[in-house]
């Protein structure tokens, strides 16, 4: 999420506490602190840098241990 969008979001009343910007592509959350996790239509959109590193991020690092992660990403060629 760019810094635009997060503006357009609090612009539109959506909740900033549930909004934020990565920094240096981490989590502004504490270890094990979600029991849920929904990552959708994203995967597709990163490099494979940015992959390996969100998913130990939220896999290893965020996601709680008998935690859920669901994702869901597009495997349709573009065009």
């Amino acid at each position: 999420m760019s810094s635009v969008v997060l503006d357009i979001a609090k612009g539109r009343g959506i909740c900033s506490k549930k909004l934020f910007l990565l920094q240096n592509q981490t989590i502004p959350s504490p270890d094990d602190c979600f029991d849920l996790i929904t990552c959708c239509d994203v995967v597709e959109h990163l490099d494979l840098d940015d992959i390996f590193h969100s998913s130990s991020e939220l896999i290893n690092r965020v996601l709680s241990l008998n935690g859920v992660i669901l994702l869901n990403f597009s495997t349709r060629s573009a065009g």
